[in-house]
């Protein structure tokens, strides 16, 4: 963002009070499917390959999976609207007791591994491709956790 840091604190003010509105949770969970539903259709999958952030069980479901959780509890746990980073906001859902710590480890792992590999290929000038079995055991712990907050693959 660009601006004075005036511009600065009303946007984050603004972030804050957005992100800690009270949601209900069966609209959310709706419309976050239907997003990436929406998305997955856009981009098709691409055979025998896996594209690490947007294919099923990749960066973009934990990026969901996070981001559903913060604004179905930021209005609990007003911690979770000061945090950006994918990583420190699995950190503290595991600390909040809202994402069991397990799943936490798990996920994060698994966004590691996988930008790691993102940037290693983007580093050769390559898509961020995969054959499918490089990650499969990775992504299927990301799809089992998706179906559990979603009720339906991703």
């Amino acid at each position: 963002m660009a601006g004075g840091a005036g511009l600065a604190r009303q946007f984050a003010q603004t972030r804050t009070q957005i992100l800690r509105q009270r949601r209900d949770a069966d609209t959310l969970r709706r419309e976050f499917a239907g997003m990436r539903a929406r998305m997955l259709q856009e981009r098709p999958a691409a055979p025998g390959r896996f594209h690490l952030k947007s294919d099923p069980g990749g960066v973009t479901d934990i990026e969901f999976l996070v981001h559903y959780n913060v604004l179905l509890h930021a209005h609990a746990h007003p911690e979770l609207a000061r945090l950006t980073p994918t990583v420190q906001i699995l950190d503290q859902l595991a600390q909040s007791g809202l994402l069991p710590a397990q799943a936490a480890d798990m996920l994060r792992a698994c966004y590691f591994a996988f930008r790691n590999r993102i940037h290693e290929l983007n580093l050769q000038e390559q898509e961020p491709l995969a054959p499918a079995e490089e990650f499969a055991p990775e992504r299927a712990q990301v799809r089992a956790l998706w179906r559990e907050a979603f009720g339906a693959d991703a």
